[in-house]
C-alpha cells in the first residue's frame, strides 16, 4: 500500500498539486514512466506518450483509477488468509 495514503489532498483545486500527487503515487506503487503512459492510455481511452498532454479532467479521472486500485488493494491485503487443509 502507498505510504502517503490518508494524508492525500486529492481535493485541491490546482491542477500542478495534483499532478504531482499522481506521479508520486505512481512511483510509490513501483510504476515506470512506460507503465504510466499505459495506464494513462487505457484509463483515458486514447494513446498517451507524454504526462504533459494530460489536461486537469485527466488528471482526476487518474487519480481515481490509482486510488481506486490502493483502495482495493489495501482490502484484499486485510484478508485473513486460511491454509489450505
Amino acid at each position: 500500500m502507498c505510504q502517503g495514503e490518508g494524508v492525500v489532498d486529492t481535493e485541491s483545486p490546482r491542477p500542478d498539486v495534483k499532478r504531482r500527487l499522481l506521479f508520486r503515487l505512481c512511483q510509490e506503487l513501483g510504476l515506470s514512466r512506460d507503465d504510466r503512459h499505459e495506464l494513462a492510455t487505457h484509463a483515458l481511452n486514447r494513446d498517451v506518450t507524454s504526462w504533459a498532454q494530460l489536461g486537469p479532467a485527466d488528471i482526476d479521472r487518474l487519480l481515481d483509477n490509482v486510488l481506486g486500485f490502493v483502495r482495493i488493494r489495501h482490502l484484499l491485503d486485510q484478508r485473513t488468509v486460511v491454509p489450505p487443509q
